[in-house]
């Protein structure tokens, strides 16, 4: 292209922006898999700590569901007590 002087320009939106583009895309893959990792290793932990507390308490085996039915059984009106179990 050439401008009022005669002389070719370069057209400036072909050429990248100032500094190491290439170094800024590595820089921001190595941030974004830094924030990946992090948050695998949350989800990992409250995954196992999830896994430790059911083993300890095991939600199956519970007796308060079966007394609170019971109880209900007993006193089919008690509005409290159905909100309870729910």
């Amino acid at each position: 292209m050439n401008n009022l002087n005669g002389d070719k320009s370069v057209n400036a939106s072909k050429s990248p922006p100032s500094g190491d583009l290439g170094g800024f895309k590595i820089k921001l893959a190595q941030r974004i898999a830094w924030i990946a990792g992090g948050f695998a290793l949350v989800l990992a932990i409250l995954l196992i700590v999830n896994y430790v507390q059911t083993s300890f308490n095991d939600p199956i085996e519970n007796q308060t569901i079966p007394a609170l039915v019971k109880r209900l059984s007993d006193n089919p009106g008690d509005e409290a007590l159905k909100a309870e179990i729910r």
